[in-house]
């Protein structure tokens, strides 16, 4: 069981770099938001969080999620080093929280994040608890903690998905 803090930006549109650490303070990966073209910053100065793309480093690995806009619902490609390892889709429409299937190579995972609740699991398709993200109710640092019980998916990854999943909230 490994823990891991990370704050995300206060102001949604912000490219800048925000980092993760482990229980030591050390820090072990980056997270920001990307901006294919100019045209993205501009829809964004309209409309915030209309296309959100995702980039993280942890060491050697570069992990990208790039959004593929759908009318009807949210997908996302999840690369890995530039190759696709995977896929992220809101798999519901009209809900209170946020529930989000990931496909990584082949294997299902769902993030749970439940309205009124703190706590975010994300769960494999047999229900076991993979990762809990929690933060603090009145918290105005926005300092979340992810606590990993399986290492299936990387930790940068779901941090990633988390701020994705937190910037496309109306």
């Amino acid at each position: 069981m490994d823990k891991y803090i990370f704050t995300i930006p206060l102001i949604k549109g912000v490219k800048k770099a925000f980092e993760i650490h482990n229980e030591k303070g050390l820090t072990i990966a980056q997270v920001h938001r990307f901006y294919p073209n100019f045209l993205n910053i501009l829809t964004e100065i309209f409309l915030t969080g209309w296309e959100v793309n995702i980039k993280a480093t942890q060491g050697e690995k570069e992990f990208f999620i790039k959004e593929h806009f759908r009318w009807t619902k949210n997908e996302w490609s999840i690369f890995e080093d530039g190759l696709k390892i995977g896929t992220l889709t809101n798999i519901k429409a009209f809900e209170f929280g946020d529930t989000k299937e990931i496909v990584i190579q082949g294997k299902i995972y769902y993030y749970l994040d439940k309205p009124l609740e703190t706590k975010t699991f994300i769960r494999d398709e047999n229900k076991n608890v993979i990762a809990i993200i929690d933060y603090k109710l009145f918290d105005l640092s926005r300092k979340k903690e992810i606590v990993l019980y399986s290492n299936e998916i990387a930790t940068t990854l779901l941090v990633c998905i988390d701020y994705l999943s937190t910037l496309k909230k109306n």
